[in-house]
């Protein structure tokens, strides 16, 4: 299983002190989990088979909301949203070294880490809230002739 092979690869690392595996995460918990990461990582790939990625973005508002530093990949809607060095880094697709480079960045630059977090918060609440998304309903409905 992946777990199994991340379980591995952690013990063959040492880094289990450093490292922990929740499983899953009751939804009421998830605030909590995330507020005690440094980073948020939204690393998505394009489709092996071709196709549009299209993915979700609940989870990227969620990150962006807590007010967190972010680094992500740029595919599909997420480079949509996400804007490197402006409310998040931005990682080269399938490039995990240079994921790894842009946590080390953020690590070592707490100030670029605080003023992306803090934009993509903002970003997330003037631009992607749930009164915002369904505004957005509202007015492409009322264009709408029956």
């Amino acid at each position: 299983t992946l777990r199994s092979e991340v379980e591995r690869i952690i013990r063959e690392d040492g880094v289990g002190d450093h490292v922990t595996l929740t499983g899953a995460v009751a939804h009421h918990d998830i605030p909590a989990h995330l507020a005690a990461c440094d980073v948020l990582l939204s690393p998505h790939v394009q489709n092996a088979d071709g196709t549009v990625f299209f993915g979700s973005p609940t989870k990227l508002f969620e990150y962006m909301g807590m007010g967190l530093p972010i680094v992500a990949s740029g595919v599909g809607q997420i480079g949509e949203v996400m804007h490197d060095g402006v409310n998040a880094l931005l990682m080269r697709h399938r490039d995990y070294a240079d994921l790894a480079d842009q946590i080390i960045t953020l690590a070592r630059d707490p100030d670029l880490a605080a003023r992306l977090g803090h934009q993509a918060r903002e970003d997330a609440v003037a631009k992607f809230s749930w009164r915002i998304n369904a505004s957005r309903v509202v007015d492409a409905l009322k264009g709408v002739r029956r």
